[in-house]
C-alpha cells in the first residue's frame, strides 16, 4: 500500500513538473503529446475518462472496506476473499493506468528535449 502511494505521489510530481514546463513554454498540458499512441493514452477523453473512473473505483472502495470487518465481521468473513481480490485488480490496473499513460509524457519530453541525442564528433584539420 505504501509502494502504491510514493509510485501515484513520484508519478504525477514528474508528470506534472513537465507539463509545467510545457505551459510554461507556450503548450498546453496535453497539447504538448505529439504521437497518435501518447495522444490517446494521454490526450485522449477515452482515456482520461476511464483512468479517472478506475482511480475513482479504487480509492472509495479501498476507503468504503476498510470498516467492513468490524462493523459486519459475518459478512466480512464469507466476503472477504473475493473483496480483497478485487481490492488488488483495482489497484494493479490503476497503477498500470498510471504509468501506461505517465510513459508518453517522459517518453516525448526527453524526445523533444533531445536528451539521449548522440554527441556531435567535431572532425577537426590537423
Amino acid at each position: 500500500p505504501n509502494q502504491v502511494t510514493l509510485l501515484f505521489i513520484f508519478c504525477c510530481a514528474i508528470v506534472d513538473s513537465i507539463r509545467y514546463a510545457a505551459i510554461t513554454a507556450g503548450e498546453t498540458a496535453f497539447g504538448m503529446m505529439r504521437s497518435p499512441l501518447g495522444r490517446f493514452l494521454v490526450a485522449g477523453r477515452f482515456m482520461r475518462g476511464f483512468y479517472g473512473a478506475v482511480k475513482a473505483a479504487t480509492f472509495a472502495w479501498v476507503l468504503l472496506i476498510q470498516p467492513w470487518p468490524r462493523l459486519d465481521p459475518a459478512s466480512w468473513a464469507a466476503w472477504s476473499s473475493p473483496a480483497q481480490a478485487l481490492t488488488t485488480v483495482l489497484v494493479y490496473l490503476s497503477v498500470t493506468l498510471c504509468l501506461v499513460r505517465g510513459y508518453p509524457v517522459v517518453a516525448e519530453f526527453l524526445i523533444a528535449q533531445k536528451v539521449f541525442r548522440r554527441p556531435q564528433l567535431s572532425v577537426g584539420r590537423s
